[in-house]
């Protein structure tokens, strides 16, 4: 039920650059990446919080600027109802699916939790 392959992006590139890549793709949640590793999350909200601060300008401010550091990872194996336990207890929107060597494998959203519900209803 995960997106497979998201998006991505580098802590060192601009966050008019990540604006962008939402836009483009449709996204709320970009993984951030540094020599193949996760190191953060950069959420629409995240880049929106920033950019409505005085005197921040998104062409030159970095995406490590603006990324939550440490974000939620969990295996491929992770239940939904877990997973979405945890984003609920958390107060967060996604949860990246890493593999042992830290390597991004996948996105779980709240939009995906809600098609996993919407299926659910429907039978």
């Amino acid at each position: 039920v995960m997106t497979e392959i998201p998006h991505a992006i580098a802590p060192d590139e601009n966050l008019r650059t990540a604006k962008k890549r939402m836009i483009q793709y449709r996204i709320r949640h970009l993984p951030v990446r540094s020599g193949g590793r996760i190191v953060g999350i950069l959420s629409l909200s995240d880049l929106d919080l920033v950019a409505g601060l005085r005197d921040f300008d998104i062409a030159n401010a970095k995406v490590s600027d603006a990324m939550s550091n440490d974000p939620y990872k969990a295996a491929p194996s992770i239940r939904v109802a877990d997973a979405v336990t945890e984003m609920a207890a958390r107060h967060i929107g996604s949860v990246l699916v890493a593999d042992d060597n830290d390597k991004l494998l996948g996105i779980f959203t709240y939009t995906d939790a809600l098609r996993v519900l919407a299926g659910l209803l429907n039978h």
